[in-house]
């Protein structure tokens, strides 16, 4: 019963808004940019839109807060679109090099340290979801840091600038933390303070809207 409330009651959000469209506007985007790869896209146009897709995340986060305009459905989907865009650019960037041999070994450590995030947390999230835990924790900052320095190292790498090297390290620490993160957040204390806090902060956010 409780949970058919709930269910109701994220129905009625808000949920057409700036924020909630930045977050579908990099959902959308993904497949087009990896069609654009596969098309021969300019390596410098593809890095300039890559980057502007990937630095939505803190913008829509920002105003989503500001502006009180924070949703149940907003925040799923912002976590959602950040994967996808991750995950399919990265793969269609692989399939690329592979098909072209340009692949090289430096390609595929730096492109490792970048997604340190997703390799590690995926075992926690597939055992969050067999088990009913909260599979989408609410974000932390390190997240949010760590999908703008993926937004900033990732057109380091395709552009094969050395400086590429320490912003990998770098993302792959934070990427480690994270993972550290969601693994508490999702599995190992899923109702823990900054959980519970965040739960009670944002709907009674979505009561004001």
């Amino acid at each position: 019963m409780a949970k058919i409330e709930k269910q109701k009651k994220e129905s009625k959000e808000k949920i057409y808004n700036l924020p909630n469209a930045l977050s579908l506007f990099r959902l959308l985007v993904s497949p087009i940019l990896v069609l654009l790869i596969f098309q021969g896209i300019n390596i410098w146009l593809l890095a300039i839109l890559f980057a502007i897709s990937a630095l939505t995340d803190f913008a829509d986060g920002f105003i989503a807060r500001r502006f009180n305009r924070v949703t149940n459905l907003g925040r799923k989907l912002d976590i959602i679109a950040d994967r996808v865009l991750m995950i399919s650019i990265i793969l269609a960037i692989l399939t690329y090099l592979v098909e072209t041999q340009l692949i090289t070994t430096s390609h595929i450590l730096l492109i490792v340290l970048i997604i340190s995030r997703e390799i590690l947390a995926l075992p926690f999230f597939i055992i969050a979801i067999v088990v009913g835990k909260r599979f989408l924790p609410h974000a932390r900052f390190a997240g949010k840091l760590m999908t703008t320095m993926q937004g900033v190292t990732f057109p380091m790498i395709i552009l094969n600038w050395w400086i590429a090297w320490p912003f990998a390290i770098v993302t792959s620490i934070i990427g480690i933390i994270c993972a550290g993160y969601y693994a508490y957040d999702a599995l190992i204390k899923p109702n823990n303070k900054y959980q519970k806090d965040l739960d009670k902060h944002y709907a009674e956010l979505v009561k004001k809207i």
